[in-house]
């Protein structure tokens, strides 16, 4: 796990992150506060990214996949933010040297694998509740029911979120450069069960299509200025694997700073990753405080108060009334939680968010460096100090700022050698085809 910040107004974007890493192995974790998760994803041009979640895509480390972005990117510019980011997703189209087709296999035999496997779970768990309810199944009737209860299953992954990158013809593509490994893995996995392969099929292109993403993602904030942005922006992604040279990601986050436009704000507070130390801060409240609040009180108000007041006229009412009168004092309760909630965040938007919103918007770019090392060092205190939970946010923080004069500005950084003895390192570092 990590912490990381950014904070944009007018003036700049600051980027911050602490440095502790999870490495698991065989025999257990353990946790190292020597990880970079700050870049620059440009040497020339005013552009930042942050790293999260796991360090690696598919055993690559982030950190050489940005380097060699960066490098294939050379001096070149593009006019918008979004464009920088929709290039770096690119490359992954491009660059097939990073992840050979041995590799891209080899996930899709093991995503798939799981997703079959749950799935086969699933399916034998719901005919043994069959035959407990109904006794025997006829053996004839076997695959018709099978098709049934896998049939639901695809109908409610259907709903998930489409992936940008995997429309529904480069899903088909993938089925079909797989089709042979795909139907080896259901041979393997549903045994003797009878399935339908067209069926089957169709379900393995929907969990490659679609916003169905397993612990192993990755974390990527992209933030700076494109040539023509006049204020800062900001764009996050949940990245998983390469598929058929496809990256599996989906968008979580585009903020821009902006004078007028109602999808813009004056100034940003974006946590990411472990960001309950910061939704304290900006709220006056802790999320899972709150959360469980509101729960009780709505259980409180729909269940628990017209059971009082039924049971106090308990004998005096006929059920029909009694029903009545429970279905109305529930709608009463259900309209008083979400009264509550609303005014709560009414409130807490007044109060708090907004006084720190219009100071945040007037800070000067030392500031907003000093605001961002604050916030994360809160979550790391926070995490230390609590014997309950694990130290996995810790380590020096790394500090950036990226305004649009000065471009990328190293507030702090952490180094794994003595820059003083490695004074090529700095005088290579806009060298042709460097990956410093």
């Amino acid at each position: 796990m990590t912490a990381e910040v950014a904070i944009l107004n007018r003036n700049a974007v600051a980027l911050a992150a602490d440095s502790a890493v999870t490495l698991r192995n065989s025999g257990g974790q353990k946790i190292y506060n020597t990880a970079n998760k700050v870049f620059t994803l440009s040497k020339y041009n005013p552009v930042g990214v942050m790293v999260f979640g796991d360090a690696n895509l598919m055993g690559v480390p982030w950190e050489t996949i940005i380097k060699m972005y960066r490098s294939e990117l050379g001096a070149s510019h593009f006019d918008y933010l979004e464009d920088y980011a929709k290039n770096f997703l690119n490359f992954f189209h491009r660059e097939n040297l990073l992840f050979p087709a041995g590799l891209q296999e080899q996930f899709i035999k093991d995503y798939l694998g799981f997703q079959l496997t749950q799935l086969r779970k699933s399916v034998r768990d719901e005919i043994a509740q069959l035959i407990v309810a109904k006794g025997e199944i006829d053996e004839v009737s076997v695959p018709g029911i099978v098709r049934e209860i896998i049939q639901k299953y695809v109908e409610e992954l259907e709903k998930h979120e489409s992936l940008v990158s995997f429309p529904d013809e480069a899903v088909a593509e993938v089925v079909a450069t797989y089709r042979n490994l795909i139907r080896e893995l259901l041979a393997e996995v549903f045994e003797k069960l009878p399935i339908d392969i067209e069926q089957m099929e169709r379900f393995c292109g929907i969990v490659i299509g679609k916003r169905i993403f397993v612990d192993n993602s990755s974390g990527v904030v992209i933030a700076g200025f494109g040539e023509k942005d006049v204020f800062p922006a900001l764009y996050a992604y949940q990245c998983q694997a390469i598929v058929a040279n496809r990256m599996r990601y989906v968008q979580t986050n585009a903020t821009r700073i902006g004078l007028t436009s109602s999808s813009e704000s004056d100034a940003s507070i974006i946590p990411f990753a472990q960001r309950e130390m910061v939704n304290r801060f900006m709220e006056g409240i802790d999320p899972d405080f709150e959360s469980e609040t509101r729960k009780y009180l709505s259980t409180l108000l729909v269940d628990g108060y017209p059971d009082l007041i039924l049971d106090s006229l308990k004998g005096k009412l006929s059920d029909e009334e009694t029903n009545s009168l429970r279905a109305k004092l529930a709608e009463l309760g259900q309209n008083l939680s979400r009264e509550f909630s609303d005014q709560s965040v009414a409130f807490r938007r007044r109060k708090f968010v907004e006084p720190i919103v219009e100071t945040l918007a007037a800070l000067p770019k030392d500031e907003l460096a000093a605001m961002a090392e604050s916030l994360v060092n809160l979550t790391s205190f926070k995490r230390r100090v609590t014997s309950a939970e694990e130290d996995t946010v810790g380590g020096p923080i790394d500090v950036a700022v990226i305004s649009k004069g000065d471009g990328f500005i190293w507030i702090k950084r952490k180094h794994y050698f003595d820059p003083a003895l490695n004074a090529h390192f700095l005088a290579n570092y806009f060298g042709k085809g460097g990956l410093r």
